[in-house]
C-alpha cells in the first residue's frame, strides 16, 4: 500500500518507520596559533534518533515517458555543516576518531613534543597548550673585541705600576748639613734641608722629632718624599756672633778683593765697590795703615779692616781680604767643588817654575732657596761671620741669595788636606781632582 506516496515495504520489511538523521556539526576545538588541529565530527547517539517525516520523493518521467522506478531506500537529507577544515574519519569498528595522517604520536611519552613539534593530541591537558618555542642562539662575544680589550686593561695597568715605580726611582734628594741656633724654631721648609729633584718639594716632607733645639749638639733629621725616606744631619749652634764688635750698620758697602803684588801700594777704594754706599758724602780710611804697610812686603792672605763715616752721626767697621802675591807670580789654579747647598772654592798661587809659592786661600759659597734663612743672616751685613763652623770675611749678594766667607789656606793647611806636602802644579791640580774638583788656571 501507498502512504503519503510511499510504499509500506520501504523499509523492507523491518517494522520501523521511515527516520532521518540529523547530524550535529562538530564543535570547534581551540588550538595552538602556530599549528591547528583538525576538527573532529561528532556522533549522533544511535539510542535516541531524531526523526523527521520523510519527503514525498516524486516519481519522475523516463525519457521513454514511462514512470521512474522508485529505489526503496530512503533518501537522508544532506545535513552536515558546510565547513573547510577536513573531518576527521570515524572509524566504523569501534567509533574512536582516527587521528589525520601525518599528526601520529612519534614518542611513547605524551609530554614530550614530537618531532614535527605537535603537542600530542590525546592528552586532554594538552589541549589549548602553547607549544615551546624555539629558544633564539645568543650571538656569541666578539672574541677579538674581548682579547682586545683584556689586553689594554692588562697594559693599563702594567703602566700605572711602571709610572708609580718610576716616580720613586727618579726622585733625587742632596741633603744639607744644616744648622739652627739654640732656642729657635726648626724650619719645616723642605728645601732648607735638601735639594730635591724629580718631584716637586710639596710632595715631600721633613721630619725633625728627633731634634731638641733647647741642647747643642748633633741631630738626624728625615726627609721622606712617598716611600723613600732620607735622614740627614742637623746641628744646634750658639746664636750668631758678630766677630768683629765695631761693625755696625748705619752704613753699608759692597767690598771686593785686593790682590796685589809683593812692594805694590794699595788705597782704600781698591777694596770698595764704586759707588756702592748706602750714605752720601762717605769716607773711608784704613784702620791701621801701619799694619797693612807691613802686608804688602809678604805674599800671602790678609784680613783689611776699614772705617767708614758718613757725615757726624754715622759710621761703620768692614773687613776685606788683600792677597799679596810674590813678584815671580805666574798663574793660579782654580779648583771648584760643589757639595750641596755650598760651593768651594780654592785659588792656588804658582810662580814662573810652576812650584806652590805659599799663596792660597778658599771661598765658601752658601746658596739660600728662603728669602727668610737668607735675610736673617745677611741683614745686617756683617763683613766677618761664623756660619757652618767657618770663620771669615764675608761678601752678600741680595740677588742671588748667597752669603760667600773667605779664609787663608796656608802650606800647612794644604799638606795636612793633601796627606802629603805637595809643590808641583801637577801634583796639586791631580790632588784636587781626585777629590771630586774641577780645576782651571787662572793668570
Amino acid at each position: 500500500m501507498m502512504k503519503n506516496g510511499i510504499p509500506d515495504n520501504l523499509n523492507n520489511g523491518i517494522g520501523i518507520d521511515p527516520v532521518s538523521v540529523e547530524v550535529t556539526p562538530p564543535e570547534q576545538v581551540a588550538q595552538p596559533d602556530a599549528v591547528p588541529t583538525p576538527e573532529v565530527a561528532s556522533i549522533p547517539d544511535a539510542s535516541v534518533p531524531t526523526a523527521s517525516a520523510a519527503e514525498p520523493v516524486e516519481a519522475k518521467p523516463t525519457t521513454n515517458g514511462g514512470e521512474q522506478p522508485v529505489s526503496n531506500e530512503a533518501v537522508i537529507p544532506d545535513m552536515a555543516p558546510t565547513s573547510s577544515a577536513t573531518e576527521t574519519p570515524v572509524s566504523a569498528d569501534n567509533g574512536v576518531v582516527q587521528p589525520i595522517p601525518g599528526t601520529e604520536p612519534v614518542t611513547s611519552d605524551p609530554n614530550v613534543v614530537n618531532s614535527n613539534e605537535f603537542v600530542d593530541p590525546k592528552k586532554a591537558q594538552n589541549i589549548g597548550t602553547q607549544p615551546p618555542q624555539k629558544e633564539k642562539k645568543q650571538k656569541p662575544i666578539n672574541k677579538i673585541l674581548f682579547i682586545v680589550l683584556v689586553l689594554v686593561l692588562m697594559a693599563g695597568v702594567a703602566y700605572g705600576v711602571y709610572y708609580y715605580l718610576s716616580l720613586g726611582n727618579n726622585i733625587k734628594v742632596s741633603l744639607k748639613t744644616v744648622q739652627s741656633p739654640i732656642n729657635e724654631a726648626l724650619s719645616t721648609n723642605v728645601e732648607d734641608y735638601a735639594t730635591v729633584k724629580g718631584t716637586a718639594t710639596k710632595n715631600c716632607s721633613v721630619i725633625t722629632s728627633d731634634v731638641d733645639n733647647t741642647k747643642l749638639g748633633t741631630y738626624k733629621y728625615t726627609i721622606k718624599c712617598g716611600n723613600n725616606s732620607y735622614t740627614g744631619k742637623i746641628k744646634i749652634v750658639e746664636q750668631q756672633k758678630n766677630e768683629n764688635p765695631t761693625d755696625t750698620s748705619d752704613v753699608s758697602v759692597d767690598l771686593k778683593d785686593a790682590k796685589v803684588k809683593v812692594g805694590d801700594s794699595i788705597t782704600e777704594s781698591d777694596f770698595i765697590v764704586d759707588n756702592t754706599c748706602s750714605e752720601e758724602n762717605c769716607e773711608f780710611a784704613f784702620s791701621n795703615k801701619e799694619q797693612l804697610t807691613s802686608y804688602l812686603q809678604t805674599p800671602g792672605t790678609y784680613d783689611v779692616e776699614i772705617n767708614i763715616k758718613a757725615g757726624d752721626e754715622k759710621s761703620a767697621t768692614v773687613h776685606s781680604n788683600l792677597v799679596v802675591l810674590g813678584t815671580d807670580y805666574k798663574v793660579s789654579a782654580v779648583c771648584t767643588k760643589k757639595d750641596n747647598n755650598v760651593e768651594i772654592t780654592d785659588r792656588i798661587a804658582f810662580n814662573n817654575e810652576n812650584i806652590f809659592s805659599d799663596v792660597a786661600y778658599r771661598i765658601y759659597k752658601y746658596s739660600f732657596t728662603s728669602e727668610e734663612d737668607y735675610t736673617n743672616i745677611a741683614s745686617a751685613k756683617l763683613s766677618r761671620i761664623t756660619y757652618n763652623d767657618i770663620t771669615g770675611n764675608t761678601k752678600y749678594d741680595d740677588n742671588t741669595k748667597t752669603i760667600s766667607i773667605f779664609i787663608d789656606l796656608n802650606k800647612e793647611k794644604l799638606t795636612t788636606e793633601f796627606g802629603s806636602e805637595l809643590t808641583a802644579y801637577s801634583d796639586i791640580t791631580s790632588n784636587y781632582q781626585s777629590r771630586g774638583y774641577t780645576c782651571t788656571i787662572e793668570r
